[in-house]
This record gives C-alpha cells, structure tokens and sequence, in this order.
C-alpha cells in the first residue's frame, strides 16, 4: 500500500525540514503524537531509534520506530516494523520551479510473513481512507508548525 499527500507552501527548505527533524517535539507539533521518546544518543540523524506514542484508527498505539534516511533539508525518511507487516513513512521536501517548497508525506506498508502476506490485501482497503486522513491531519499540523517557525 502506498498514500501520498502534498501540501506547498511559502517557507525556506531548512525551516521545513529542521520542524520535521525534530522528532522531540512532535508532540507538541503534530495532535496524534500523544509522547516520543530517544532510545539511541545524539541528535536525530540516521540511525536514531525513538518510540512514538500515537492516537491512530481511535486508539492509543506505541510502535518503536528508525531513522532510516536522514537528508538535510530534502528528506526525512522513519520506518517501523512487527513480525508481519513492515511501515515507512517518507517526509520530502522540495522547490517547484517557479514556485513555493512542497511537503510530500508519503506512507508504505509491506507484508513481512505469510501471515501479512494473507492480511494486507483485505486490510489495505480499509486502511487507505483511515491513513489518508491521518496523514492529511499530520501535513496540516506540520504546515502550521513551519509556519508559526517561519
């Protein structure tokens, strides 16, 4: 499964970004983000391991989550993963020639077992309208982060 939502908007690269990058304070940036915690030292990079504590489909769910590409300003890349299905969910950011920068949040889900293998087909209808809202209430909450930093 993969959903994409994009927002543009009038803002530098770098302050798009570094509002993304800092995963500390999603909480207090994105409204499902209930609580994020650093299980590795340093600051975000690739490689960082955190747990994000989060309201989806009207529940409380915690998932252990990595860094997995980290490239200033242009992407912001975190995964996570059970023994069945394995998330991404990808934040790019970019310039439209002749115009604003552009937020893509791009979110992938892949069956890991025989058992996801068996789920995702009949879960993927269902999830894609309750992720696409998720991730279009997230876009906003970023955007009126960046530009409350802007």
């Amino acid at each position: 499964m993969k959903i994409e939502v994009k927002h543009h908007l009038d803002a530098p690269l770098a302050d798009i970004f570094e509002t993304i990058a800092d995963v500390p304070r999603w909480p207090e940036l994105i409204r499902s983000v209930l609580r994020t915690e650093k299980l590795t030292n340093g600051p975000v990079g690739r490689g960082t391991v955190f747990r994000e504590t989060r309201v989806i489909f009207n529940h409380i769910s915690t998932h252990t989550m990595e860094v997995v590409d980290f490239d200033r300003p242009h992407r912001l890349r975190v995964a996570a993963w059970n023994q069945d299905i394995h998330y991404e969910l990808d934040h790019l950011m970019d310039r439209v020639f002749g115009a604003d920068s552009r937020i893509l949040l791009i979110f992938r889900s892949y069956p890991r077992s025989s058992v996801g293998r068996a789920v995702h087909p009949f879960m993927t209808p269902m999830m894609e309208i309750t992720v696409r809202d998720e991730l279009e209430r997230d876009l906003a909450d970023i955007v009126a982060g960046v530009k409350a930093r802007v």
